[in-house]
């Protein structure tokens, strides 16, 4: 299944200005889009978290 079948949702965040200043250039010098960077990059999140419950129990 290719992401754009994959049923999306936004969400609005709040970050240092000057942070999201970096992470925009840095998508941009990578020709990347800050969505797609920030979904990968609460992926590994999400999946370290729940590694960390599924030890937890």
């Amino acid at each position: 299944m290719s992401n754009s079948d994959v049923p999306q949702d936004s969400l609005k965040i709040y970050i240092d200005k000057a942070l999201k200043l970096r992470f925009k250039s840095l998508c941009a010098l990578q020709d990347r889009d800050m969505s797609t960077v920030a979904t990968e990059l609460i992926e590994v999140w999400v999946k370290q978290q729940e590694s960390v419950q599924q030890q937890d129990k």
